[in-house]
């Protein structure tokens, strides 16, 4: 009888925290507006095997006036393989662009596509480039380094975010 008592209890305590944080977030929604970044601020590109020449070549032109990015590394959730490189140029001059590096799905290795997105890895970590990073890079980009994308130690500066 008494653990009913203490569940059913329990219970109401869950809807009234339940009913107190709708009420605050719709506070939230009445008193501010929603956090967004207008789209022409930045652009957001898929590199893989299918992405053209010519977007490489804006990417190309755009990495090799701009210095500082932030790059961080997604794995398979299943294999915890490298499958994602994001990176976020931050130039001085909007727009920027976040590119995002299909590791499993990137054009053969002898392809001129490859050798354009190889290019564009020897840019983005070229010397004199400051690279934020959320995670131990060399850890972290091993397998890339595996796939022959570029060479490791790059000579940038790399600033980790967290540790």
């Amino acid at each position: 009888m008494e653990s009913s008592r203490g569940s059913s209890s329990k219970a109401q305590s869950r809807h009234r925290r339940s009913i107190r944080l709708e009420e605050q977030n719709h506070d939230y929604r009445r008193n501010y507006l929603p956090f967004t970044i207008s789209s022409s601020f930045y652009n957001i590109v898929h590199v893989h095997r299918f992405t053209t020449i010519d977007t490489i070549s804006t990417l190309i032109k755009h990495f090799e006036s701009c210095y500082r990015y932030s790059i961080d590394i997604e794995s398979d959730r299943f294999t915890y393989e490298l499958s994602l490189i994001q990176v976020l140029s931050i130039p001085q001059h909007l727009p920027s662009f976040i590119v995002l590096f299909e590791i499993n799905h990137l054009p053969p290795s002898d392809s001129l596509l490859m050798g354009k997105i190889k290019l564009l890895f020897s840019l983005l970590f070229r010397l004199g480039n400051i690279i934020f990073s959320w995670g131990p890079m060399s850890e972290e980009l091993k397998s890339a380094v595996e796939m022959n994308l570029f060479t490791w130690p790059v000579p940038c500066i790399i600033i980790r975010y967290a540790r």
